[in-house]
Order: structure tokens, then sequence, then C-alpha cells
């Protein structure tokens, strides 16, 4: 088997402690209560936002967007990482190698 993921995207990852979202209708609030940074996802982010309650793999998590949204894997993915990197720039998400 293959491994998918990107060298710059560790393998699984998780939201941080500290890290405080709020729904509303079809968009997530996301707020870094430490530094006050706060992200809007849309109805995708926000669906990966809510699948990273648990460790995840960007593998894992491309998977359960597909299948929810019917989309393209490769668009998924490219848009996964992108997010993926916002949160862990903003140290949003905790990761693993």
């Amino acid at each position: 088997m293959l491994d998918h993921e990107s060298p710059a995207v560790p393998s699984a990852r998780r939201r941080t402690d500290g890290i405080s979202s709020m729904r509303v209708g079809d968009e997530v609030f996301v707020l870094n209560d430490t530094d006050g940074f706060y992200l809007n996802l849309n109805a995708t982010a926000g669906f990966v936002w809510d699948e990273l309650t648990e460790w995840r793999s960007l593998d894992e998590l491309v998977a359960a967007a597909c299948s929810r949204f019917s989309a393209d894997p490769a668009a998924v993915r490219d848009d996964v990482t992108a997010l993926l990197e916002v949160l862990r720039e903003r140290g949003a998400v905790d990761v693993q190698p």
C-alpha cells in the first residue's frame, strides 16, 4: 500500500485543547482562546473540523469528506491539506509524525 501522506502534512492530527468552536448553520467558527485568532469555516471545512475530535490521517479525512459531499478526491485532498496547514500554523490542531 502506498503512503499518500504529503511530507509537509504529518500523518495524524486532532483538535488542540484550548480551542473553542461554535456551529452556526452550515458554518463553524473556531477561536484560539489564547491569542484570539479565529477562523470562519464553510460547510466542508467545518465537517473536517468536526472529524478532528479524534486522531485522523489525511486519507481518513479525505475519504470522509468525499463520502459526505460526493466530491472529487484530488480536489478534496488539496483543500483538506490546505486547511490542515492553516490549522497547524495557528495551533488549532495537534500533530503526530
